[in-house]
């Protein structure tokens, strides 16, 4: 909201500086599995290529555990995203329970606790 502010009345702000701005979540997914499956081709991994060529992104994707397990699994193989830096999730969990911009409740209800986020089953059956 505060983006679309800004932009439609620049005169009156001095700056505005906006944190996890997206600008189109689909690009961007479909963008993250094309760099996964370059990085898959790369390195000849024809299990990982199997398992993306599967995978079709749409509008509901976020609905999809497939698509969640591999996104997990190879951005962590491979890198990519906060995972370029071997941001592993113990860094990121801990990273995430300092941060003082959330609450203990606002904590235990956002995105590393979800109960999905440390399943281990695997949707490919």
């Amino acid at each position: 909201m505060a983006t679309i502010t800004a932009g439609r009345y620049p005169e009156r702000y001095h700056a505005y500086i906006g944190s996890g701005q997206i600008g189109n979540q689909v690009e961007s997914e479909k963008e993250t599995l094309s760099f996964l499956k370059r990085v898959a081709r790369k390195k000849r991994d024809k299990q990982a290529l199997k398992h993306m060529e599967s995978l079709e992104i749409d509008t509901k994707y976020y609905q999809n555990e497939k698509y969640e397990f591999v996104l997990r699994k190879y951005l962590m193989k491979y890198g990519g995203a906060m995972f370029r830096r071997q941001y592993s999730l113990i860094k990121l969990l801990a990273a995430y329970a300092v941060n003082d911009a959330y609450t203990f409740l606002g904590k235990s209800q956002h995105y590393p606790w979800d109960a999905n986020f440390f399943s281990a089953s695997s949707p490919f059956g």
